[in-house]
């Protein structure tokens, strides 16, 4: 199995620099002894050689990659070719750089499966109408399934509804694309690039017209499931979000990969400190933990019972724990500001 990420260099976010130096360094921590996975991280604009040497260090294949074609269209489409398994004949785990990896991921390298697998995204984010609209004018059409987004989980009922298929409507499979595993022999980059142009195209100036299907690649994502034709879940430990935290879904062991997934809390200034290129490593990960998962747990106080919000709270500072100290025996506080000085001077 292939494990794939891409890298953007070409846009000024060092939230991504800076978690892509996590996740490769807990991918090598977790599974370097395992022959049968390996990484590669595709990028996209000018070389580090600090990077480079950092992920060479950890036997992480660096990859050139010029930006998608696609990308014209919707920036996040770069990770659409990551997804082709070409002449491997290796399945590939695509991963958004936002993850953290907190164990072996040794239990993928034996899941059977023919299906494209993935996991419930947050939220819907794309209306009824606008999935019509997508039928009527494009033909594309998605899987239907029996599943709750999972925000519209009970927050104190969540972990035991959770993926009760039977006690759900049918609905159309909008799923999260942070995390995929793609098994070989099947279409999907084309499939995938075709949708995500023509629902686009379909949407400019369009009154139904919104950010989920204007600049995003999860519609077009939803409706390359549909002509595939087969989808099945991942279990949720490998994609494992802020929400899932606050749901209680499974216990530590079973988290395997953790999405960072959305922005810390905004200071006084009302500026996203990801983006600040001084922000080490270790103090993202616990700005990340404090405003996006354990301020979540404290508002349930009131909602849910002690034991189980404190079960929770344990869970969530044990992974963060796991990614603190991941940082620091890797240095990647000092790997980052290398990659940073090299960026900073490069650029006019």
């Amino acid at each position: 199995m292939i494990i794939r990420t891409v890298l953007d260099i070409t846009r000024a976010s060092h939230k991504h620099l800076r978690l892509t130096l996590l996740l490769a360094a807990s991918y090598h921590h977790f599974n370097a002894l395992q022959k049968e996975l390996t990484m590669e991280v595709w990028v996209i604009g000018q070389r580090l050689p600090s990077l480079e040497s950092f992920l060479e260090a950890l036997g992480i294949r660096i990859v050139y990659v010029p930006l998608a074609a696609t990308a014209q269209v919707v920036r996040t489409s770069n990770k659409i070719p990551a997804s082709d398994t070409g002449v491997s004949g290796r399945p590939i785990l695509l991963l958004d750089n936002d993850i953290l990896c907190t164990g072996s991921l040794d239990e993928l390298l034996h899941t059977a499966t023919l299906s494209i697998m993935g996991t419930e995204a947050g939220v819907l984010r794309i209306q009824d109408a606008q999935w019509e609209e997508i039928e009527k004018k494009t033909g594309r059409k998605t899987l239907f399934r029996r599943y709750l987004a999972l925000r519209d989980y009970p927050a104190c009922r969540g972990a035991a509804m959770f993926r009760n298929e039977q006690a759900f409507e049918k609905q159309r499979l909008y799923v999260n694309t942070g995390v995929l595993l793609i098994p070989t022999g099947l279409r999907l980059r084309e499939i995938w690039e075709d949708h995500l142009v023509s629902i686009v195209e379909l949407f400019k100036g369009h009154p139904l017209t919104s950010d989920a299907v204007a600049g995003c690649d999860q519609a077009s994502f939803a409706t390359a499931l549909g002509q595939i034709g087969s989808f099945d879940w991942l279990p949720i430990g490998y994609n494992y979000r802020p929400q899932c935290f606050i749901l209680g879904l499974v216990p530590s062991e079973q988290i395997r990969l953790v999405h960072l997934a959305g922005a810390i809390q905004r200071g006084s200034g009302g500026r996203n400190p990801a983006n600040d290129p001084s922000l080490t490593v270790t103090r993202h990960i616990a700005l990340y933990w404090h405003s996006r998962i354990l301020s979540e747990l404290e508002k349930l106080a009131s909602r849910c019972s002690a034991d189980a919000i404190a079960q929770r709270r344990t869970i969530a500072e044990q992974t963060q724990s796991v990614g603190i100290a991941i940082a620091e025996r890797y240095r990647l506080n000092a790997a980052y500001a290398q990659c940073v000085q090299e960026l900073e001077s490069a650029r006019p």
